[in-house]
């Protein structure tokens, strides 16, 4: 189905998929994240609030000028009164282009709101799959140290039979030992992800214990060239032929702007010594002699000229970011393919031979230990590769807008 990513996860990692929560404790969903990050970052805030101020100076740029009222009196009215209205009309088109240069800055405001929105969003995505990878780390640790736990056991009956030395359950001791302490930093590294995701809306409490949903097996990803199409729609791209149209409409709000300034002007002059009147009618054109602003239309000629080149310049950064980010996340695919499969379960199946073997006495708890070591070394790198993965889609859903789902 378009936008999804079909995740598969072996049988080990689906043990791992979820974290264990203490009875009673509040989790997190993704779509409750995403709502209080829309409603609440501050960031997408100060956008809106730009939107809205851009749509307010279209309604400006639209309005007509005021007429001027310009009343004169002789003698305070014994005399004469003359009253005169005078109304400026804007030549060249200069109230039409401002409406444009209005307009295309209104869309610019609208297209960094929607841009910022998906970055907001993705930034969501990154946190939250951080939150998920570490307690998918603390969860696999918590599961070898209840196996070192019944070891330990299995160790102590053994050398309270003879069977085995009392170093061996030192040695014993000493791997779960190491794993606790792996536990606390792996609590402290879920704490602090918490704490991140909860700081992308701007609480300053910490309100929940933990988050809902799953990450892992290998991404699946539309080609390139699908890729590249729905690219195209993405604000930022669309981005630069708006700064060009805002370029040119402020190129001929500038030749608008050469025309000379037109003011047509009517009133009546009351002469009370003569007890006459008389209508005044007139017309005012400034002359464009020592300003003639040939300068700033070329000013703004260059300036839309460097929009294009821009332009071009920041689709083809686009391009290259597409396919390189393409390539890593298909050679995570394959590495995660080969790690998850083949790999872990020959890891997972000499850790549970040679726990057998040392229960009958044919190896040494070293091997066993040695074994465990590089079992969990192995899940891990699994799990660094499902968040490095999971972070590369997340890359792609941001630079692309190709909807994915991240989180299961």
């Amino acid at each position: 189905m378009l936008g999804a990513i079909t995740v598969t996860v072996t049988g080990v990692l689906l043990a791992l998929s979820a974290v264990s929560l203490p009875a009673g404790a509040q989790t997190l969903d993704l779509a409750k994240a995403r709502q209080m990050v829309l409603e609440k970052h501050p960031g997408l805030k100060a956008l809106k609030e730009d939107l809205s101020a851009a749509e307010e100076a279209i309604r400006q740029a639209s309005a007509l000028e005021n007429p001027e009222l310009e009343i004169g009196t002789e003698e305070f009215g014994r005399n004469e009164v003359e009253v005169v209205i005078t109304q400026p009309i804007p030549l060249g088109g200069a109230r039409g282009a401002a409406i444009d240069v209005a307009e295309a800055e209104a869309e610019l405001a609208g297209l960094t709101a929607e841009g910022e929105r998906l970055s907001v969003e993705a930034e969501l995505l990154r946190r939250y799959v951080s939150v998920l990878a570490a307690g998918q780390r603390l969860a696999l640790v918590d599961s070898l140290i209840e196996v070192s736990a019944e070891g330990i056991e299995a160790v102590r009956r053994l050398v309270e039979a003879g069977a085995a030395m009392e170093i061996d359950l030192v040695r014993a001791d000493l791997a779960r030992d190491e794993l606790l302490l792996e536990h606390i930093g792996l609590e402290r590294s879920l704490a602090e992800n918490q704490t991140i995701l909860a700081a992308l809306w701007g609480d300053g409490i910490f309100r929940f214990d933990g988050v809902s949903g799953s990450i892992g097996g290998v991404l699946e990803i539309p080609s390139l060239g699908k890729l590249a199409e729905t690219m195209e729609n993405h604000p930022a791209w669309r981005l630069p032929d708006v700064e060009q149209r805002l370029a040119q409409a402020e190129m001929d709000e500038a030749r608008a702007e050469r025309w000379p300034e037109l003011a047509f002007s009517a009133g009546y002059l009351q002469n009370n010594e003569a007890d006459e009147g008389a209508v005044l009618a007139g017309i005012s054109l400034a002359l464009p002699i020592f300003d003639r602003k040939g300068a700033a239309v070329a000013e703004k000629g260059h300036q839309a000229a460097a929009t294009k080149y821009r332009a071009g310049l920041d689709r083809l950064e686009r391009s290259t970011a597409l396919s390189t980010l393409y390539s890593e996340i298909e050679g995570s695919r394959s590495r995660l393919s080969t790690l998850s499969g083949e790999l872990l379960a020959k890891a997972a199946r000499i850790h549970t031979e040679l726990q057998d073997f040392y229960g009958r006495g044919r190896t040494g708890i070293l091997d066993v230990l040695e074994a465990r070591g590089h079992l969990l070394e192995v899940r891990m790198r699994t799990l660094d590769l499902i968040e490095e993965q999971a972070i590369l889609g997340v890359d792609l859903m941001e630079l692309t807008g190709y909807p994915i789902e991240i989180i299961r």
